[in-house]
């Protein structure tokens, strides 16, 4: 499933409010500043910094970063684009969950670009039933963070589209992530398995989203993310 998640990139260089003089300074509705720029190389400081504009009109253009990102908004202490969260979903042939990879996070917009993504405007976040959803630490016999998703009954996560908050035990989760973050694997474990009922709710999600993400009907919305 596509979201918006808003993916804070912090970035580590010296931002202006407009762009270099001869250079465009919008794609659509958002302001490309300084370091970042399009068209010329000459626009942008490197070709980390270089925003593409698609789209197939002036009224219908909107800024990329990397091979694929929508960018919804650039200020001087972070960026704002689009992504998305993979649905994990229980196969009744293998017993298991298995992930939607149809979408993978491409890992060159931060190993490649002074970015990293924002620990004060993302959180991991849960959807779903009876489910611990972490970011591993590299040794992997660990976490670095993770929150657990728990459901009152068997119909509570879908009951509560309508929910406001994620606090853990109506079938949504969220928690701060590492400071310093690059790239990240997201995994999900059932708890409290002789409980759940997959016919009901065969689905999990785990993303990072922006603090402003209040709710499970979002995740049908989109989700953003802050580098």
């Amino acid at each position: 499933m596509a979201t918006a998640s808003a993916l804070v990139m912090t970035s580590t260089s010296t931002s202006s409010t407009i762009a270099k003089h001869g250079c465009k300074d919008r794609c659509g509705n958002v302001s490309i500043p300084y370091p970042f720029g399009i068209g010329s190389s000459n626009c942008y400081y490197d070709k980390t910094f270089e925003i593409s504009c698609a789209g197939d009109s002036p009224n219908n253009s909107y800024p990329k970063i990397g091979k694929s990102y929508k960018v919804l908004q650039i200020t001087l202490d972070y960026v704002r684009i689009d992504g998305w969260a993979p649905p994990n979903c229980y196969n009744n042939e293998s017993g298991m969950g298995q992930w939607d990879y149809a979408k993978t996070f491409d890992d060159s917009l931060t190993n490649e670009r002074p970015f990293t993504f924002s620990n004060t405007h993302n959180k991991l976040t849960a959807v779903g039933c009876d489910i611990f959803a972490y970011i591993p630490s590299k040794d992997s016999q660990n976490y670095s963070t993770g929150c657990a998703s728990l459901c009152g009954n068997e119909t509570m996560a879908s009951n509560s589209s309508s929910s406001s908050s994620c606090f853990g035990r109506n079938g949504c989760c969220q928690t701060s992530i590492p400071k310093g973050l690059k790239n990240f694997e997201l995994l999900i474990q059932s708890i409290n398995t002789n409980n759940r009922s997959w016919i009901h709710n065969p689905c999990s999600y785990a993303f990072l989203v922006d603090n402003e993400y209040s709710g499970f009907e979002s995740i049908h919305q989109g989700i953003h993310f802050f580098f």
